[in-house]
């Protein structure tokens, strides 16, 4: 082979490599992406009197914003963020005090939710009869806004990514027993 077709492959597969690379990067939200989807704005409320029952209903949770991201990932969301922290595999929602915690950085209300995928889908999902929205509608229809839109943009997640305990399995050909496939 002559050094020029050596060449025109090496480019070809390293080309190729760093197209997975970037699919690998989109898929565990390393960069900044756009498309259509929805916004979802979410807000505390106000309480309708001084128990402590009804001041609770008001506030926005860290399981209220679990609850929205999970029901947008099964509604087949793309990408999502909270009010900016781009929400990965990793990503942990949590109270600590005042705030909620996501991505180790505190945020507070209101809270803006950014979902990429199918509009129709993604809005649909969080109005079902029961739902999230459906129980703030009835609590007080001023806790959330939300909006379907043909372009948004979420940001990339900027986190760590270090990994210290995982280690890949070696792949010794043999099936889960040890017999061979």
């Amino acid at each position: 082979e002559s050094a020029h077709s050596l060449l025109a492959e090496g480019s070809g597969k390293l080309q190729a490599l760093n197209e997975e690379l970037q699919r690998m990067k989109l898929l565990s939200g390393l960069i900044e992406v756009h498309g259509p989807g929805i916004v979802l704005m979410l807000q505390d409320g106000k309480p309708r009197s001084n128990r402590a029952f009804d001041a609770e209903r008001v506030i926005i949770h860290d399981y209220d914003l679990q609850m929205v991201v999970n029901e947008l990932i099964a509604s087949g969301a793309e990408a999502i963020s909270v009010s900016g922290q781009r929400v990965i595999s990793r990503t942990a929602i949590r109270c600590v005090g005042p705030a909620i915690m996501v991505n180790n950085v505190p945020i507070t209300s209101p809270f803006e939710v950014l979902a990429i995928g199918d509009p129709g889908t993604l809005a649909g999902a969080l109005n079902l009869p029961g739902g999230y929205l459906d129980d703030l509608r009835a609590t007080d229809p001023t806790m959330f806004r939300l909006e379907r839109k043909e372009d948004v943009r979420i940001p990339a997640y900027t986190g760590s990514t270090e990994i210290r305990w995982a280690k890949p399995v070696q792949d010794t050909g043999k099936g889960k027993d040890g017999a061979g496939k």
